[in-house]
């Protein structure tokens, strides 16, 4: 959309310019406005209205443009995220989820894309694989950071896969089976720490 704007303001100015007798001002005000309208309505139905993030259309449609660009899809999901709801109610519930979308944004948004794909799921296309360090431990940083803050934020688990050619479901469903292994694995470490505290 920003495109045609730029053309055509161009174009009208070559116009006024040519022949100054002719006035097309309020013409093309009006005819900017609408189209300056048209671009804000396209981008904001590009973002989730609760985290600012991107939204799961706007997902879609750079998964199909990323499908072989070797960059890397990493699936989040908030661990235990009913009992926030059940304990503290589904505004602070909210209040989470943004928290956690801030933290997204300040670890992964200078390399990669982040989305809110689902209620409690979030996403991330990552440009660079070789980034993914660095930005998972930017990520749990700042999640430290907003937990001193919110001290009942949950944690979140996740898992990634490379986008290298092959359809993005299948490397969107691996990612997942990352992250549940990596949910399952601290599962698994808090209950054998709780035991030993109970012995």
């Amino acid at each position: 959309m920003i495109y045609p704007l730029m053309c055509f303001l161009t174009v009208v100015t070559v116009i006024q310019v040519a022949l100054p007798d002719l006035h097309v001002t309020w013409m093309c005000v009006t005819l900017l406005s609408v189209l300056y309208f048209t671009y804000c309505n396209e981008m904001w139905n590009q973002l989730d209205s609760l985290t600012g993030l991107l939204n799961q259309n706007s997902y879609l449609n750079r998964t199909a443009e990323m499908r072989s660009s070797g960059g890397l899809l990493i699936a989040f999901d908030v661990d235990s995220f009913k009992q926030i709801n059940d304990c503290y109610g589904h505004l602070q519930g909210d209040v989470c989820l943004a928290a956690i979308a801030a933290c997204l944004k300040k670890a992964y948004a200078n390399d990669g894309y982040c989305y809110r794909i689902g209620g409690d799921e979030f996403c991330v296309l990552l440009k660079n694989a070789a980034k993914e360090a660095a930005c998972k431990e930017e990520f749990l940083r700042q999640m430290e950071e907003q937990r001193r803050e919110l001290e009942f934020l949950p944690t979140v688990s996740y898992g990634s896969a490379l986008l290298s050619g092959e359809n993005v479901l299948a490397v969107k469903e691996q990612a997942d089976r990352a992250m549940y292994q990596y949910k399952k694995a601290r599962k698994s470490c808090a209950a054998a720490k709780q035991e030993e505290t109970t012995a």
